[in-house]
């Protein structure tokens, strides 16, 4: 299972979030998964943390953020309680409805991962705190590992910083030779334009920047900044929230399916990008199909970003590649039939996906013909070479693209 973090805050400040407040409880994700020292019995743990963040208004600084008690990028109880609500939807199914899932949480039957972000760790912890809650005091909370790996060896999102520079190169290349691309960037919708232009007033803000300050406030029903005028007539133009949401969606989903599955160079771009995640999926399916009577691992997580989920949803050329919303998940399931046939099923945000090329079925796809799509993007033995930046080609335009992999 893949999901996206639940809603959080913005990533970065400017001077009208002074007027608002965000409070991101103490308790978040405390109230039950723990990590022991040295043993995986609650009782001897020697010290139990709780990371508080404080926003006090007496520091010099502190008209240069938000009220309250989240920092920049952090998981709300919004955020929080979305993925709790994914988890006791999953144990409705998983565990009440078809047994699949012990009755009691056992560490061995889970891998759970995310990339080593805070609000991705609290989104994961969220999620397993609604499948496996506890309400009595004594009974004390297991302890979960939360695998990450550091930054410069993810590969759970497209890591094109340093490790894998071909993976910029791919994309600015496709930004500036798709004319799908071209027409997007050089006419971002009206709402959008308007709203670069208040929230930091006189600066002009990316798209990028104005989605990361509307959604929390769209999300929380925070007041949306207001500009007066320059002209001096009294009149106000204010950012209009749900129009930007709106335009914002389907902007990302024009760049999704143009940058990542419909352009000649997307087909390069997912194996270089990707290809190792890939990897992760196909060898998750090959394990579960060893399993004798649920032996071992049966249930992966993976946490992360919309950056992980769009180019999963590519290879498998999904139909939709909207941009997903805070709390998405993709879901791929293995099932077995009584004459031992293997089958998959994926499901995206509790619909079944739909594929653009119809190579597959995914309501209940034969393991191989999945195996098939996989095989077409895993990475090679030649991957870092891959990795490395081609010489350039000349193009017209050598504008930096505004498609952006950063972890949203």
């Amino acid at each position: 299972m893949f999901i996206r973090h639940g809603d959080r805050t913005s990533q970065s400040f400017y001077p009208v979030d002074h007027e608002v407040t965000y409070e991101c409880s103490s308790q978040i994700n405390s109230k039950y998964f723990t990590t022991p020292t040295n043993s995986d019995t609650f009782n001897n743990t020697s010290l139990i943390t709780t990371q508080v963040v404080t926003i006090p208004q007496d520091s010099p600084f502190a008209k240069s953020i938000w009220r309250g008690s989240c920092i920049p990028g952090q998981l709300t109880p919004k955020g929080a309680e979305q993925q709790e609500s994914m988890g006791r939807d999953l144990r409705g199914v998983y565990v009440d409805r078809l047994g699949f899932l012990p009755e009691v949480f056992d560490q061995e039957k889970f891998f759970v991962r995310s990339t080593d972000i805070w609000r991705t760790r609290q989104s994961a912890t969220s999620l397993m705190t609604g499948l496996y809650p506890t309400n009595s005091p004594n009974i004390p909370p297991p302890n979960l590992r939360l695998a990450t790996l550091p930054f410069e060896l993810e590969y759970l999102i497209f890591n094109e910083r340093d490790q894998c520079p071909r993976i910029r190169q791919l994309k600015s290349f496709i930004a500036r030779s798709n004319p799908t691309l071209q027409h997007l960037y050089t006419h971002i919708p009206a709402p959008i334009l308007a709203a670069s232009q208040i929230i930091d007033y006189p600066n002009i803000l990316s798209v990028d920047d104005v989605s990361d300050f509307v959604s929390p406030r769209v999300c929380h029903d925070h007041p949306m900044p207001c500009l007066k005028d320059p002209k001096g007539n009294g009149k106000e133009k204010c950012v209009d929230g749900e129009a930007v949401m709106e335009a914002m969606a389907e902007f990302r989903s024009i760049e999704s399916a143009a940058m990542l599955r419909d352009d000649k160079g997307s087909f390069e771009l997912l194996k270089v990008g990707y290809g190792p995640a890939v990897g992760l999926v196909k060898k998750n399916v090959v394990a579960g199909k060893g399993k004798e009577g649920g032996e071992g691992v049966v249930f992966s997580l993976y946490s992360g970003h919309d950056t992980m989920l769009l180019p999963l949803l590519a290879v498998l050329d999904s139909l939709d590649l909207r941009w997903p919303p805070y709390a998405s998940n993709l879901l791929i399931e293995l099932w077995e039939t009584p004459t031992h046939e293997k089958y998959i099923r994926v499901l995206y945000n509790s619909r079944i996906v739909v594929t653009k090329s119809n190579w597959c079925d995914l309501s209940w796809c034969p393991v191989q013909t999945f195996f098939k799509q996989l095989d077409k993007f895993l990475p090679g033995e030649d991957y870092l070479e891959k990795c490395k930046e081609q010489p350039k080609r000349k193009a017209k335009n050598n504008n930096q693209t505004p498609y952006q992999s950063d972890v949203k």
